[in-house]
């Protein structure tokens, strides 16, 4: 499943990336992070 995600990722022109409702620190941090490394890849994010 993990491959999967990843491989669709690589593909994937733009990632929409969200967190959960009400998000903590932990939540928002992940999500900062994992922008980071997808617009390093060359890869177009959006956060929600």
């Amino acid at each position: 499943m993990f491959e999967s995600l990843v491989e669709q990722m690589r593909r994937a022109r733009g990632v929409l990336l969200t967190t959960h409702e009400c998000p903590d620190g932990d939540g928002i941090g992940c999500l900062l992070a994992l922008d980071q490394v997808l617009r390093a890849r060359g890869t177009r994010t959006e956060l929600l």
